[in-house]
């Protein structure tokens, strides 16, 4: 049944505004593991409920082997017809938004609580995960959907902590892996035509040379593969940037762990890329057209594939090659009026690779998750600007008065071309240092940092420690002097005399009382 729904409704326990089966034309689910996952149909404007289908109002499928629902977000009337396009449910989630959470150190399981919680408004959707994994991630003014499975944003919940994700009606599961394996075969024949299959090699690695946080390495150096060749090893190294040993500089980290157990989890993560990633395994992709299939010999091999469900795991067997290797359902096309696929993609997800792994988290996710780390959160972003500095290109232009740009005449550097999509600017015109990364809804740069000859003003400064000398500004007497507050250690110095420790609530007096026993006297101030 493909049943018409209110905007509103949760409960799917009626046949809501009523049937649309009899007069459906082409509808198609496409799904793909952590991505698409849509319903397209026609119908004709004249047929009974023509005219109710509107957009917001929800479309719920039911088969006998698939069931789910969708929201109507488009429609288009052509010669008498209305074309619909819907999106899942849970892509509401695209309309609620998060202002400000920070999780630290936290596993998947309580991540998504946190997530859930730090929507907006409430909303019907129950959020789960079976993810143990520790991780952090601080999200500033996201969506929900882009909290959850956003893999281009480093804070993301499927790039902090990995899974894919799993939806029906109103529920979202974002566990370790999705499907099961149903124990289904095809065999790889070279000259079947009904179906595309492509074999690469190029992502193959049968050594990893694994780098934790700040350069942590084994002392090994490398994990091997069961099916490396000796005598040809494919080395590759991969980072891993979650994994922070308490040393050095970090050794009061929160989220850094104990140089053993720090190695020993590098030592897992980078074997776990060769049992459950197989990246020493060529990448095979099948993209099945069932439909084309249908009339041919071979289809028989391809039967058991309509009980796999999205993420399922398929055995492919490969005589040629003398070896058989596991695909996973990673996209299909269904019809929901038969509850069968029309096409199907087998083979490798490599976003869960590259989410689980990520080699470098962008700027900005690293000044909102790292800043209240003082010395060594500056000791990194520095250590991260000079790495994005040395890889980037510069574009630098003079312009002179009344350019097309509408900026003041002087000399700007960017990060892309002027006339391209630049994301950040320093320029120096007038007598003024100007600094901007963001900008305004015309288009133009915001600029919040300026540099003049009275002093400079800035939305961020990033320090290490913090002087001023008070007495040349006039705002204290001589007595007084310095005034210097110390990020690494939390000092608060005012002239020498008093010593605020802002993370032991300590006062410190020094030298300054008339009272000699006031002499290194301390105090405690605490919250109330």
């Amino acid at each position: 049944m493909i049943i018409l729904h209110k905007e509103k409704e949760n409960e799917y326990k009626s046949n809501g505004l009523g049937l649309l089966d009899r007069n459906i034309i082409d509808p198609k689910v496409r799904w793909k593991l952590n991505g698409e996952y849509t319903f397209k149909f026609t119908y004709p404007l004249h047929a009974p409920l023509g005219f109710n289908i509107k957009e917001r109002q929800q479309v719920e499928l039911v088969t006998d082997r698939f069931s789910d629902v969708f929201r109507v977000k488009k429609t288009k009337k052509e010669m008498g017809l209305l074309e619909v396009f819907c999106e899942h449910k849970s892509y509401d989630l695209l309309d609620n938004f998060i202002e400000d959470i920070n999780i630290v150190r936290q596993p998947g399981v309580e991540a998504v609580k946190r997530i859930q919680n730090g929507l907006l408004y409430k909303t019907p959707f129950t959020i789960t995960s079976n993810i143990t994994k520790v991780a952090n991630a601080r999200m500033v003014r996201l969506s929900g959907i882009q909290a959850l499975i956003d893999d281009t944003r480093a804070n993301s919940f499927v790039s902090r902590w990995g899974g894919e994700i799993y939806r029906n009606y109103n529920t979202i599961k974002l566990d370790n892996r999705i499907g099961m394996d149903k124990g289904a075969v095809i065999r790889h024949r070279k000259d079947l035509l009904a179906y595309d299959a492509h074999t690469d090699y190029t992502t193959v690695a049968t050594r990893i040379r694994p780098v934790g946080f700040d350069g942590l390495t084994l002392p090994e150096l490398y994990i091997d593969s069961p099916l490396m060749d000796p005598e040809y090893p494919i080395v590759r190294e991969v980072k891993f940037e979650d994994i922070k040993a308490a040393v050095g500089d970090y050794a009061d980290d929160k989220d850094a762990l104990p140089l053993e157990e720090a190695i020993n989890l590098l030592r897992e993560e980078a074997k776990k890329l060769f049992s459950d990633k197989q990246i020493d395994r060529p990448k095979m992709t099948y993209k099945i057209d069932f439909v084309n299939l249908a009339n041919t010999e071979e289809y028989k091999d391809f039967v058991d594939l309509q009980t796999i469900d999205g993420g399922d795991t398929v055995r492919v067997e490969h005589k040629e090659d003398d070896f058989s290797i596991k695909a996973r359902c990673v996209e299909f096309s269904l019809n929901p009026l038969t509850g069968s696929y029309t096409s199907m993609t087998l083979g490798e997800f490599t976003e869960s690779f590259t989410a689980s792994v990520p080699t470098k988290r962008d700027l900005d996710d690293i000044v909102t998750e790292q800043k209240e780390k003082s010395e060594s959160y500056v000791r990194k972003l520095s250590k991260e600007i000079s790495e994005s500095w040395l890889n980037q290109d510069a574009y630098n232009y003079e312009l002179g008065n009344d350019n097309p740009y509408g900026l003041p005449a002087g000399y700007y550097t960017l990060n892309d071309r002027i006339d391209g999509n630049p994301t950040e600017i320093i320029g120096l015109s007038g007598g003024r240092l100007v600094i901007s990364n963001r900008k305004n809804e015309d288009g133009t740069f915001e600029f919040t940092t300026f540099g003049t000859g009275n002093g400079f003003v800035a939305d961020l400064i990033v320090a290490g420690a913090l002087r001023a000398d008070l007495i040349k500004v006039g705002l204290l007497s001589d007595a007084l002097g310095n005034f210097t507050i110390d990020m690494e250690n939390g000092n608060i110095n005012i002239g020498d005399k008093f010593i605020y420790n802002s993370k032991s609530g300590e006062l410190t007096i020094l030298g300054y009382a008339d009272d000699a026993d006031l002499q290194g006297a301390k105090t405690e101030f605490k919250q109330t």
